[in-house]
């Protein structure tokens, strides 16, 4: 649940395998985005634009003002996501966790793959 319209209330967020789907309080069907599911999602500024960014595992990045899907990463964001300060920025770095104890760190602002850890000893892979 994020204020991801500026409102001053938060909507929920929710994606099934195939679509995004952004509720009010009362649990009222705001916007949709087809084709843009997950099994897990983040919202949070993701670059320096004024918009909230929306990610989901398949690898979509979603502005939260015009709907539209900004970066579509084809090999999707791992398993898991979680956002995280990133050093020099402005914005959040997007997190990934894969069910192993690997750990990706995307750059969703200039739309790079930043990082790789192994989780046990949070060596960099790459």
């Amino acid at each position: 649940m994020t204020d991801i319209n500026g409102d001053g209330l938060v909507e929920l967020i929710v994606t099934d395998d195939y679509n995004l789907y952004v509720f009010d309080g009362a649990g009222q069907l705001l916007w949709q985005v087809p084709d843009a599911g997950g099994g897990d999602v983040v919202a949070g500024m993701m670059d320096n634009s004024a918009s909230l960014k929306i990610a989901t595992t398949s690898g979509k990045v979603i502005d939260a003002v015009t709907h539209a899907i900004v970066w579509n990463y084809q090999n999707g964001f791992g398993f898991r996501l979680k956002l995280a300060p990133f050093p020099g920025e402005n914005y959040q770095q997007l997190i990934a966790a894969e069910p192993w104890d690997v750990v990706y760190s995307y750059d969703v602002g200039r739309q790079l793959h930043a990082g790789l850890f192994q989780l046990l000893t949070m060596t960099p892979l790459l």
